[in-house]
């Protein structure tokens, strides 16, 4: 799952940079929207994997997911609309990272379960 963080990951940056530079809205569409795909298959890989390892927290890590999506999507449709970005969204995603990859999802890491040992 790491290496699909460092993408998911990157997939942010591009797009915060991007939008730095005051790209035009069609590159951030294609940007948003790539992030948003990526996202979606993310989460589904990251469940599947928790399923393999039995991981007891699925159910709720599968809300979590899905209020992320719920919230990003709200900003997609918003975007839509709009055409524009705004730095609460790219607060959403800092936070998204900080709390949810960095500490949420370390519970099921390899190490994780090592240091439990």
């Amino acid at each position: 799952m790491d290496d699909e963080h460092k993408v998911l990951i990157k997939k942010m940056n591009d797009l915060h940079k991007a939008w730095l530079e005051k790209a035009p809205p069609d590159h951030l569409g294609r940007l948003l929207e790539d992030l948003g795909a990526y996202t979606v298959k993310h989460f589904k890989d990251e469940e599947a994997y928790m399923e393999k390892t039995k991981y007891e927290g699925l159910a709720t890590h599968k809300i979590i997911h899905q209020s992320l999506l719920k919230e990003f999507q709200q900003y997609a449709e918003e975007f839509k609309q709009t055409k524009a970005l705004r730095e609460y969204f790219f607060n959403f995603l800092k936070v998204w990272l900080s709390s949810h990859i960095r500490g949420i999802d370390m519970k099921y890491s390899p190490e994780k379960s090592k240091s439990v040992a």
